[in-house]
C-alpha cells in the first residue's frame, strides 16, 4: 500500500515540475496536458501527506525531529544551492533573478520564504507542510516547534497557501474514515462528481480543484482500500 502511495507521490512531484516550466502553450490538447493537469500535482500531494500522516506518523513522539530531517533539511539544501548558483552567475555577469533582488531578500524571502515563494518556487509546499507539522508538534507538547513558528507569525505569513492545509486535512480524514469510504464509495464518488459539475456550471473552478483532487485520490485507491480491508464488492 505504501509503495502505491509513493508512486502516486512521484507522479504528483513530476506534475509540480511541469507547472514551473516556462513555455508558450496557451491552447489545445498540449495546454490541457502541460498546463491544466499539472496544477493538480500539489493538491494531490497535499492529500497524500495528510493520509500518510494519519497512517504512519500521528502517534510518533519524535515527529518534529523526523520532519526536520525529511522536510526542513532538504528544503534548506534545495534553496541554498539555487541561491549559491544565482550569486555565482551574477559574479559572471548573468542576472537570473526575476522577482527577488541581490540583497537581504535572498535570505528572508529566497531562503526563509517569510511572505512569498522561495527562490526554488515548487518548494513552497515543503515550507507550508513543515510549519503545519510544527503546529501539530506543539499540540504534542514539543515546544521547540515555537522556534520555527514564531518568526513567521511575527515577520511573515504562517502559510502561503491555505488550500495545501485544507487538502492535508482531507487526506487525514480519508485515512480516518477509510472503512466507511469503502462501504459507501459509490455514493461518495457520485456526490463528488455531482459537485464537480455543479462547480463547473457556476464557474467556481477554484472549488472544483479541491473536489477533483479528492476524486483522483479516491479513484486510484478505490480497489487498494477494498483489498486491504477485505471488502471486495
Amino acid at each position: 500500500m505504501l509503495y502505491s502511495i509513493e508512486r502516486l507521490r512521484l507522479i504528483s512531484v513530476l506534475l509540480i515540475v511541469f507547472t514551473h516550466t516556462r513555455n508558450n502553450i496557451d491552447e489545445g490538447i498540449f495546454y490541457f496536458l502541460f498546463k491544466l493537469i499539472p496544477t493538480y500535482g500539489t493538491a494531490v500531494l497535499s492529500i497524500i501527506s495528510g493520509y500518510l500522516f494519519s497512517e504512519y506518523s500521528i502517534k510518533k513522539k519524535d515527529l518534529l525531529k523526523k520532519k526536520i530531517n525529511t522536510l526542513l533539511v532538504p528544503y534548506i539544501i534545495s534553496n541554498g544551492i539555487v541561491i549559491i548558483l544565482v550569486l555565482f552567475l551574477n559574479k559572471l555577469g548573468f542576472d537570473t533573478l526575476n522577482r527577488l533582488s541581490y540583497d537581504s531578500s535572498l535570505i528572508f524571502e529566497g531562503l526563509l520564504s517569510l511572505n512569498s515563494e522561495p527562490i526554488n518556487p515548487p518548494t513552497y509546499f515543503i515550507r507550508d507542510i513543515f510549519l503545519l507539522f510544527c503546529i501539530i508538534s506543539l499540540f504534542k507538547r514539543n515546544y521547540y516547534s515555537l522556534l520555527f513558528i514564531t518568526p513567521y507569525l511575527i515577520f511573515g505569513q504562517l502559510f502561503l497557501r491555505i488550500d495545501v492545509i485544507i487538502l492535508f486535512i482531507c487526506g487525514w480524514f480519508i485515512s480516518y474514515t477509510k472503512k466507511e469510504i469503502v462501504n459507501k464509495k459509490y455514493v461518495i464518488i457520485s456526490l463528488l462528481l455531482f459537485l464537480t459539475f455543479f462547480c463547473i456550471s457556476i464557474e467556481q473552478y477554484h472549488i472544483m480543484k479541491f473536489i477533483i483532487s479528492n476524486l483522483i485520490f479516491l479513484f486510484l485507491f478505490n480497489y487498494l482500500l477494498c483489498f486491504v480491508f477485505g471488502i471486495v464488492r
